[in-house]
């Protein structure tokens, strides 16, 4: 009796070993729903198929070498399920409570524990919308560029452009002409 408990609890232990493995990720197929990942988990056991279980709302297509879990359904190695990390390109140093996604090309959004949000990318910044809204002013470190007019609370660039082709100066062409008012007509001169 002693003997055979002994052989089913080895047998449960090795299934449950079996149930959860480390993994590192060899390729990734992400057409369809959800990711299907490419696992080494033993050295030399590729198992092809494996689901990788994603937050709702985020999306991630790991590199090659990135680590996961996986975890085996019943303990069956034909159906795995991954999570996936990647130490290599995570962000470090940040403050407790602090979130944010990241990629190994060193660009990330970080939830900060101030409150602001910081947008890092060392090439471009695409924003696709019919209109972007800030509350607050907007400080620039470098020129703004527009393939469009723009815009304040009066008028725009291009009729201030406008107004200052077809006005005149009271006296002589060099006459110095008041400041400009909000309208962009000029206010008396000196």
């Amino acid at each position: 009796m002693k003997n055979a408990m002994k052989r089913l609890a080895e047998t449960v232990r090795a299934q449950l070993n079996l149930m959860i493995s480390r993994a590192v990720v060899r390729a990734v197929r992400d057409s369809g729903a959800l990711q299907r990942l490419q696992v080494e988990v033993l050295e030399g056991e590729l198992l092809d198929g494996v689901e990788h279980f994603l937050p709702y709302g985020l999306n991630a297509v790991p590199d090659d070498g990135a680590e996961a879990v996986v975890f085996f359904v019943g303990g069956s190695r034909n159906h795995g399920i991954a999570l996936v990390t990647d130490r290599r390109y995570r962000p470090k140093d940040w403050n407790p409570a602090e979130a944010g996604l990241y990629s190994k090309f060193a660009n990330f959004i970080r939830l900060k524990d101030d409150g602001s949000i910081e947008i890092v990318s060392p090439v471009k910044i695409t924003l696709t919308a019919p209109e972007v809204a800030a509350s607050e002013k907007i400080t620039a470190g470098a020129n703004i560029e527009s393939q469009a007019d723009v815009k304040d609370a009066t008028d725009t660039l291009d009729q201030l452009r406008q107004w200052a082709g077809t006005h005149t100066h009271a006296g002589s062409p060099s006459a110095p002409v008041g400041p400009v008012t909000p309208t962009g007509a000029p206010t008396a001169g000196p």
